[in-house]
């Protein structure tokens, strides 16, 4: 077959085109009456019609294989890639028209589904074979608003906006699932005859009903995840042993009232133990299964009693009032008996004198006590003798009231304490054989000190000097050692000198602060905290630059951030690795004191 391009040059100005020229001109293309042939159907997609050719051209969005039907002729029209090989898209038209309501398409294959729209008259719908009115077949019937509709004989089921329902003709049976496009609540019912059962779930919430469609009595099942199963109706009166129950059903029959309503006593069938609630007389009580032990909690408007008995042996008895308790036990054979009391007034008693019972683990009373000591005092004792030893490490105490000493030696005098009082002071002392440690205290100050028999370090404190020490013993400190003035002193000395320079917008006063370092060969950290929101400036004055000597200032203005006053941490930092003697170094600060 030739293309389009062959057949134009067939028919130029002054050709002569022969017979066989217009067969093949005719061959090319369909005639209106002919059907599209089948390995070309996949490709057309019906789109509908157009009232006509220009209404055709106006559209837009369209894809290749796009047919629409022109009303005013009856042709029809495909839109292309490449119209008559121009490389341009448009509309082709086809050799044929659609007749009324056949569809030119002879099926599709296998890769080649229909990918148009097949719309359907809803008088008409889609017949399966046969005709709607023929009762062996079946039809589906589709529309824009009732859905589709699958039917039988004796059933039917349509898929509509409102859901999905299927029913059995003649017998009130019926099946409805749908969902509600303005809640979202899923609705499914169930019926039948004479029962209507409802369910939805809206959110988190699932309630079931149910209708007897006879009596018209009706039951409501709501189940949450917040509140489990539950039911507006009390089914108490009619459970049977294999229900589930309600928790109402639950808390009116566990109850302890209820449980006493239907008796008070119950026995284990195993061991044919027994247990007793008497409400009457405020009695709980247990007996075990040889009748000779028992036991009762009882309890009255006055007190509460608690007795346990082997009637074999004996029993104990405690008992509870507003004023007093007491415990009491009982020897049955012999018929003996003791028991203790307590009260606000006289604490923890016995009853009885039962000093004769008393073993070395007994709790002893004040008439046990006295009858031994025999109103012992200190005095007594002293005029005894003033020294005790323990016989087993040789350690003793020694109390001396002539001299107002007390010592003791540990084992056998390898360490000794003394306290020694006199009217203008009071020393402690604590030593072994090599070293002493020594605390003095007067009416003004106190003193500490230590030896180890050679060398001594004392510090005191008074209300003149504070805490000193009473010599020089700079030449002993460590870096954990407590420095006193003149060793300070003797590292660095520096001056700091603060004064107001000025006005800050909100009214407070600018200061300026100057730290002079006099002379110091260290390497020191100088604490320079004050409180303050605003640092104005900082200044560093030395001239060391070739020494190895480094100066800084280093800190942080605390909640400074949130526009409140904080306290501006700063250091003045010395680094002297040399050792060099640093004189007239200074460091300038200005900043602004808040208003009090």
């Amino acid at each position: 077959m030739k293309s389009k391009e062959e057949l134009k040059k067939l028919f130029e100005n002054g050709d002569k085109p022969t017979q066989e020229n217009f067969w093949e001109w005719q061959d090319s293309y369909w005639h209106k009456d002919e059907k599209l042939p089948t390995e070309n159907a996949g490709l057309y997609k019906v789109k509908g019609s157009v009232p006509d050719l220009t209404a055709l051209h106006l559209m837009n969005s369209m894809s290749e294989g796009d047919v629409y039907n022109l009303l005013d002729t009856g042709d029809n029209y495909v839109y292309v890639i490449d119209l008559n090989n121009t490389g341009e898209a448009g509309w082709d038209k086809l050799g044929g028209s659609f007749i009324e309501s056949f569809i030119p398409l002879a099926g599709t294959e296998v890769g080649k589904p229909l990918t148009g729209m097949i719309e359907v008259d809803s008088e008409k719908g889609l017949i399966k074979k046969g005709n709607t009115n023929d009762p062996n077949e079946y039809s589906i019937t589709l529309n824009d608003f009732s859905g589709v509709t699958l039917e039988s004989p004796s059933s039917n089921l349509v898929v509509s906006n409102g859901g999905v329902n299927f029913s059995t003709g003649g017998t009130g049976n019926s099946v409805n699932f749908g969902v509600n496009s303005v809640s979202g609540e899923v609705l499914f019912n169930v019926e039948n005859a004479n029962y209507r059962a409802n369910h939805v779930i809206n959110n988190n919430t699932e309630i079931t009903e149910l209708i007897d469609k006879v009596s018209n009595e009706e039951v409501h099942f709501i189940k949450s995840i917040e509140e489990g199963i539950i039911s507006d109706k009390d089914f108490t009166d009619v459970i049977n042993p294999l229900a589930f129950v309600q928790k109402k059903y639950v808390d009116d029959n566990t109850s302890l009232q209820s449980v006493l309503d239907n008796g008070s006593v119950a026995t284990n069938p195993n061991n044919n133990n027994t247990a007793r609630i008497d409400l009457q007389n405020g009695n709980f009580g247990m007996m075990f299964n040889d009748q000779n032990k028992y036991s009762m909690f009882m309890g009255t408007p006055s007190s509460y009693l608690f007795t346990s008995d082997d009637s074999t042996i004996g029993g104990f008895g405690l008992a509870l009032t507003p004023n007093q308790f007491y415990l009491e036990t009982r020897n049955n054979p012999s018929g003996e008996k003791s028991k203790v009391n307590m009260s606000a007034e006289q604490a923890l008693y016995y009853d009885n004198d039962y000093s004769a019972k008393f073993t070395d683990r007994s709790l002893v009373d004040k008439a046990y006590v006295d009858s031994k000591v025999q109103f012992a005092n200190l005095q007594s004792v002293l005029e005894n003798g003033s020294s005790s030893t323990n016989p087993t490490t040789g350690s003793n105490i020694n109390i001396d009231p002539f001299f107002g000493n007390f010592s003791s030696n540990l084992f056998g005098g390898t360490f000794t304490s003394i306290i020694s009082q006199n009217p203008s002071n009071t020393i402690l002392s604590v030593q072994n054989s090599s070293n002493r440690s020594e605390i003095e205290l007067r009416g003004e100050f106190f003193t500490l000190s230590n030896t180890n028999g050679i060398e001594s370090s004392s510090i005191k404190l008074d209300s003149n000097f504070a805490l000193q020490y009473s010599d020089n013993y700079s030449s002993k400190f460590t870096d954990r050692s407590l420095v006193d003035k003149a060793y300070v002193d003797s590292k660095t000395n520096y001056t700091v000198n603060e004064e107001a320079i000025g006005t800050w917008i909100d009214g407070s006063t600018i200061f300026r602060k100057i730290i002079n370092i006099i002379n110091t060969s260290e390497s020191v950290s100088i604490d320079m905290s004050f409180k303050t929101s605003v640092l104005i400036r900082e200044q560093l004055i030395y001239d060391y630059e070739d020494s190895g000597v480094h100066l800084s200032l280093s800190g942080k203005v605390q909640n400074g951030h949130t526009g409140e006053w904080g306290v501006f941490d700063n250091f003045f930092n010395i680094e002297n690795p040399h050792g060099i003697l640093l004189t007239n170094v200074y460091a300038i600060l200005e900043y602004v004191k808040p208003l009090e």
